[in-house]
């Protein structure tokens, strides 16, 4: 078993000892639903996809596997040099260097200008993915140190559930904080490269 399914079945232990007569079934469809949600709002799992430009062409499959979804661009170059990230939704005939790009969707890319003749480089993008919900597939190992956060995002869902014996508001209250607060914290720490240490300034001392 991949460490990442150890974790969800972990996670999912903690959560049916806490509630008590659940399905598995259940647990695996409301825990599909908390990966989506974590995943897409922590930006922790990332992707370099390679895109060859194409003379002519303004849009790319990003070649992604099908039960994953691009939720945004983290950035993107081409030639050696940054592409600014925008997205140009209305026809156009322009040509040039590509020099912006952005997601028409989550499994294409759209370049602006077109690639003008010749233009055959690769652009390096950077996206940041989530699971799709409706499919089953292994996580990415990118999960594996946030286990209470998932356990909280699994037990904030099976206590909203108003029509089940453990349903339970105040229980809800308090995971769904932790669980908002771990995404938070998350976040900042994947966008800084999980560095932890504080930047300081050293000013010179000037003599008198």
């Amino acid at each position: 078993m991949s460490a990442s399914l150890s974790l969800l079945e972990s996670a999912k232990q903690a959560v049916s000892a806490r509630i008590g007569n659940v399905t598995p079934a259940l647990l695996d469809n409301e825990m599909r639903w908390v990966l989506d949600d974590f995943l897409r709002n922590t930006r922790v799992w990332r992707e370099v996809v390679e895109v060859t430009m194409v003379p002519g062409q303004a849009d790319y499959a990003l070649g992604i596997e099908d039960y994953e979804a691009a939720v945004g661009i983290i950035q993107a170059r081409y030639g050696g040099f940054p592409v600014s990230l925008f997205i140009q939704r209305a026809s156009y005939t322009q040509t040039g260097a590509p020099a912006w790009a952005g997601l028409l969707n989550d499994r294409t890319l759209r370049v602006y200008p077109l690639p003008s003749a010749g233009t055959t480089g690769v652009m390096e993008v950077e996206v940041f993915n989530t699971l799709l919900p409706t499919l089953h597939a292994v996580p990415p190992d990118e999960l594996r140190p946030y286990h209470r956060a998932i356990m909280d995002g699994l037990l904030s869902r099976m206590f909203e559930m108003a029509d089940k014996p453990w349903h339970n508001l105040k229980a809800f209250a308090v995971a769904v904080a932790n669980y908002e607060a771990a995404k938070a914290d998350v976040r900042i720490m994947a966008d800084r490269g999980r560095a932890v240490t504080s930047q300081q300034v050293a000013f010179p001392r000037h003599g008198f």
